[in-house]
C-alpha cells in the first residue's frame, strides 16, 4: 500500500514536471504494487486453507494428479475429489474468522489492482498527449487472444440466449433531471425484489441542455417482464409526467414476444417496437452476483436501417461465428423490427478494450452490415464512466493518426456514438441457459492440454491471475 502510495504520487509528479520516463516508470510500480496485494491475499489463503504454495510453473502436478485419482478410487471422499464435501467446507471456512480475513485481504488487493490499472491506463494517456513522438506508449498485452477465448469459453460457455430485454428512452429538461432521477429509488427497490431480473440499471446522456435516459434492462421470459411493469405501474407513471418517452424497444426470442405483445404493447402514449432476435444469440455464464454496482457490462448497439433484413440476418451471421471465439464477450444478438424496419445488433463486453478490439478485427464486417442497410449506422454505447473514459481516451489518441483500418473504422464509429454513462447501483445477475448448436465440445480437452503444456507461471496472464 505504502509503495502504491508513493508511485500514484511520482506518477503525478512526474507528469507535471515532464518526465516521461519517471511517469511512466511509476505507472509500472502502480501496477506492481497491486500485484503484490493479490499475491498476499492468495498466500494468506494457501496458509489458512493449509495448502501450502503451489507450484509456480507446474512442477509436481504430475504427482497431484495421481493422488486424487487414488483418493478417488479408494473412495475417500476427500474435499478435494467431491464436490458436496468441498461445499459443506468452504461454507463452513468463510463463517471463520479465517475466512473472513481472507476476504477483506483479497478484495482490497483485487480492488487495488484494478483501480491501479485504471489509472495506469489514464497516465500514459496523459503521456501520449503531452508527449505524442515519445516511446512510452500503452501496447496491448502479449496474450494469444484465441487462448483467451478458449479458456472462457470453458469457465464461462455461451448458452443461448433466451432473454427478453426493454429499453425505453426517455427525454428529460434540466429543470427536472434531479426530480427525475429521485425516482430512480424506487425502481431499483421493485427490480432487485424480482427473481426473472436479469440485469437492471439507467443510463444517462448528459448534454449541456436536456437529458436523455435509457435503461438497461433484461428479464428471462416474457412473464418476468410482464410481473414488473406491473410492479413499477406507480413510479413509471410519475416519471413519465416528468419527462417525454420518446420510444420503447423490446427483443427476444418470437415466441417470448407474442406473449408480450398479447398483454401489452404501450407504455404512456408510446407502442412497443418488437425486434425478433436470430435464432440462436448468445449470453455468457459469468457468476455475476447480483448486487447494487455489480453491473460493470459495455453494451455497444448498432441500429440500421433496411429493407432487406434476409441479407443482413446473413452477414450478421459471420459475426455470431466471431462472438463465439472473441475475449471478453459477454452477449451478442441480431434482431429485426419487421414493423419499421429497422435491425439491431447488440454486444455486450467486459470492458472497455474488449469492444475496441472487437471493433477492429470484425470491421470488414461491420462494414459490410453498413453497405446492406445503405445508411450511415447509429451506434450506442452504455456502460460506467470509468469505461466511457476509455472510450474517449482511445479516441484521442487513435483519431488524428490512425492508419490501420480496422482502427480507422472503430475510431469512426465511437466518435458518432451517443455515451450513456451507467449510474453505479446497476445490478446484474448470473444468466444460464442451454448451450448453443454449433459449439465445439472437445473445448475443456483443449483447456487442458494447454494448462499442462503452460503450467500456471506460464506466458499467458490469465493463469497467473487464477487463484482456483
Amino acid at each position: 500500500l505504502r509503495a502504491g502510495g508513493a508511485a500514484i504520487s511520482g506518477a503525478v509528479h512526474g507528469v507535471e514536471d515532464g518526465a516521461a520516463a519517471a511517469a511512466a516508470a511509476a505507472g509500472c510500480a502502480i501496477a506492481n504494487a497491486g500485484h503484490a496485494v493479490a499475491d498476499a491475499g492468495h498466500d494468506l489463503a494457501a496458509h489458512t486453507m493449509g495448502y501450502g504454495a503451489s507450484p509456480s510453473h507446474g512442477y509436481g502436478r504430475g504427482a497431484t494428479i495421481d493422488r486424487l485419482v487414488q483418493e478417488k478410487l479408494e473412495r475417500n471422499n476427500t474435499m478435494r475429489t467431491n464436490a458436496k464435501t468441498a461445499f459443506h467446507h468452504n461454507a463452513a471456512y468463510i463463517d471463520t474468522w479465517q475466512g473472513r480475513l481472507e476476504n477483506v485481504v483479497r478484495g482490497g488487493g483485487w480492488a487495488m489492482f484494478e483501480t491501479a490499472q485504471d489509472q495506469a491506463y489514464l497516465l500514459l494517456g496523459r503521456m501520449q498527449s503531452l508527449w505524442p513522438d515519445s516511446s512510452y506508449h500503452t501496447k496491448p498485452a502479449e496474450v494469444s487472444s484465441s487462448s483467451v477465448a478458449v479458456v472462457e469459453a470453458a469457465v464461462h460457455p455461451h448458452h443461448v440466449d433466451t432473454t427478453v430485454t426493454m429499453c425505453p428512452y426517455f427525454k428529460i429538461k434540466a429543470s427536472n433531471l434531479s426530480l427525475w432521477k429521485a425516482h430512480c429509488d424506487a425502481f431499483y427497490k421493485a427490480a432487485k425484489k424480482e427473481d426473472g431480473l436479469l440485469f437492471y440499471g439507467f443510463g444517462f446522456e448528459e448534454t449541456d441542455g436536456d437529458c436523455e435516459v435509457h435503461v438497461r434492462q433484461g428479464f428471462k421470459n416474457a412473464a418476468s417482464l410482464l410481473a414488473h411493469l406491473r410492479a413499477i405501474d406507480v413510479p413509471i407513471q410519475a416519471a413519465i409526467k416528468l419527462s417525454q418517452l420518446e420510444r420503447v424497444e423490446v427483443h427476444g426470442p418470437a415466441a417470448e414476444l407474442k406473449k408480450a405483445e398479447a398483454e401489452q404493447s404501450v407504455l404512456g402514449e408510446a407502442k412497443f417496437q418488437f425486434f425478433q432476435a436470430e435464432e440462436e444469440p448468445l449470453r455468457r455464464t459469468s457468476p455475476h452476483v447480483g448486487n447494487h454496482g455489480s453491473d460493470t457490462m459495455l453494451s455497444l448497439f448498432h441500429y440500421y436501417d433496411t429493407t432487406n433484413a434476409e441479407r443482413m440476418r446473413t452477414t450478421a451471421a459471420k459475426l455470431r461465428s466471431e462472438a463465439l471465439v472473441t475475449p471478453g464477450l459477454e452477449h451478442h444478438a441480431f434482431a429485426v423490427d419487421s414493423c419499421s424496419g429497422r435491425a439491431h445488433l447488440g454486444q455486450g463486453f467486459c470492458g472497455a478494450g474488449d469492444a475496441i478490439a472487437s471493433l477492429v478485427r470484425d470491421a470488414a464486417v461491420h462494414q459490410e452490415l453498413a453497405s446492406t442497410a445503405g445508411v450511415k449506422v447509429r451506434l450506442e454505447v452504455h456502460g460506467p464512466a470509468a469505461e466511457l473514459a476509455k472510450i474517449r481516451v482511445f479516441i484521442s489518441q487513435q483519431g488524428a493518426r490512425a492508419t490501420d483500418r480496422g482502427v480507422a473504422h472503430a475510431v469512426q464509429q465511437l466518435r458518432g456514438a451517443r455515451l450513456f454513462g451507467l449510474d453505479g447501483r446497476a445490478l446484474r445477475r448470473a444468466y444460464a441457459g442451454s448451450p448453443p448448436t454449433d459449439v465445439d465440445l472437445h473445448i475443456a480437452v483443449e483447456v487442458g492440454a494447454q494448462q499442462r503444456r503452460g503450467g500456471c507461471g506460464g506466458d499467458s496472464w490469465l493463469f497467473n491471475a487464477c487463484t482456483c
